[in-house]
């Protein structure tokens, strides 16, 4: 038996822990609670309804996105910078919105404006194919966490 095991790649190896442990920190991890989720979840976002660079609105710069996009981020903001908190899944899953994309708000100052895109693509991609289902804030960040797995495993 441990001969079997030797003789499997350690890339192999590597695939398979990195599948089971990424998969579960996706879902243990709560939404939004690492620091800077909600900035890289609005870029891709924002990349997958073809927005690439900020609009000036009068004198500000920013992004207009569907005012429950920002509403979830919101909901779960007590989360971020408090690892010690968490959350039930059946709070999750209540607080999970479908998209209204025909009422939409402008934010300036967004961090978001002076990322490059290319790191976004991948999840940008997903969340522009979700969106023709018009699934929830939340099913959208979690197959952009997914798939920034995947991608992380792929490129390693």
């Amino acid at each position: 038996m441990i001969n079997k095991i030797r003789e499997i790649p350690p890339q192999k190896i590597f695939l398979i822990i990195g599948i089971i442990y990424g998969i579960l920190f996706l879902i243990v991890t709560p939404p939004f609670q690492v620091p800077d989720e909600p900035a890289h979840f609005y870029k891709s976002y924002l990349l997958s309804q073809g927005t690439i660079a900020p609009e000036k609105v009068g004198d500000q710069n920013g992004f207009y996105l569907p005012k429950n996009v920002r509403e979830t981020v919101i909901k779960f903001g007590y989360l971020s910078f408090n690892p010690a908190q968490k959350i039930s899944f059946k709070k999750i899953v209540s607080l999970s919105q479908p998209f209204d994309r025909s009422d939409r708000m402008f934010l300036s100052k967004l961090a978001t404006a002076g990322y490059p895109p290319l790191p976004y693509v991948a999840s940008a991609v997903v969340m522009a194919f979700l969106n023709l289902f018009n699934c929830s804030v939340l099913t959208l960040m979690y197959a952009g966490r997914l798939i920034n797995l995947l991608v992380w495993l792929t490129l390693v």
